[in-house]
């Protein structure tokens, strides 16, 4: 012999309306982290085995320098010291 147990229905439930604002944002007028940070030559730094990206083709890399050139770079490395050199771990 087998029993069939029913659950009640379940009830339904409402969420509160989102509060939404009528203020505008305000646009960012200075970087974010707007810091010194340490200068190293480009000759000091290599693709550190902890940099999670892989092998770009060479067009991408000569599109990032011309890039770099015309612009800069907008966004810093982080590094890890190994000796004299630096291992370049993100950004850029």
């Amino acid at each position: 012999m087998s029993a069939t147990l029913r659950s009640e229905p379940k009830k339904a439930t409402t969420k509160p309306a989102r509060k939404t604002t009528s203020k505008t944002p305000t646009p960012i007028t200075t970087p974010a982290n707007d810091t010194d940070g340490t200068r190293i030559p480009f000759s000091k730094l290599f693709r550190s085995p902890l940099n999670v990206r892989r092998t770009v083709p060479a067009i991408a890399i000569e599109e990032l320098a011309d890039n770099l050139k015309a612009v800069g770079l907008i966004q810093s490395l982080v590094v890890v010291p190994d000796g004299d050199r630096f291992g370049v771990v993100a950004g850029g």
